[in-house]
């Protein structure tokens, strides 16, 4: 994922750690912990949609990987959804497991 799904996903946890109550954490502590979260929040999204490629997107995705700089939002949307059927729906699916995993843990 690139700059604006980490944006997306970096809002998602800050908007969780409010609803959690940790809406007084501050800027020191966000700046730690938010990029924290949203790193494991794309490696559970990557651990569930990884393994649904077949061997040519798993190229494609390391090809896309290796030439970060030149891999922009668009092209990896394209790549995401035409790779994963209902791609939005499973990463809705995630994004939900994930918050209730974190609110059972409050």
């Amino acid at each position: 994922m690139r700059s604006s799904q980490i944006d997306f996903l970096s809002g998602y946890i800050e908007a969780l750690f409010t609803q959690l109550g940790f809406n007084e954490l501050s800027e020191e502590q966000k700046n730690v912990y938010i990029p924290r979260f949203t790193a494991l929040l794309e490696e559970k999204i990557g651990i569930e949609l990884l393994p649904q490629l077949d061997d040519a997107q798993l190229d494609r995705f390391v090809e896309l990987i290796d030439k970060r700089e030149l891999s922009d939002a668009k092209t990896w949307s394209e790549f995401w959804h035409g790779a994963i059927t209902n791609f939005d729906e499973k990463v809705g699916n995630i994004l939900k497991e994930f918050t209730l995993t974190a609110t059972s843990l409050v």
